[in-house]
């Protein structure tokens, strides 16, 4: 996926474990694209429980990946 400043883009986490029922690998977050260099993306939390936050994502990040607790994250592109 590429990306350029001002795209919004949600990241999904899904666990369908019970133990991970009330946590942080069940949730979405939404981001702002608010600079783009040659490696990396930098993003702002504009809704979810990190809301006002920063963050980089590498450019060669993978869209969708699963974790050893089984947490399946999706990136998917919202405008």
């Amino acid at each position: 996926m590429e990306l350029v400043k001002g795209n919004i883009i949600k990241q999904i986490k899904r666990n369908e474990k019970p133990e991970f029922a009330d946590t942080c690998a069940n949730r979405e977050l939404t981001y702002k694209v608010i600079w783009v260099n040659s490696k990396t993306y930098g993003l702002e939390c504009i809704g979810g429980y990190m809301q006002g936050t920063r963050c980089n994502l590498c450019k060669n990040f993978i869209e969708s990946s699963t974790d050893v607790y089984g947490t399946t994250t999706t990136w998917v592109l919202v405008q």
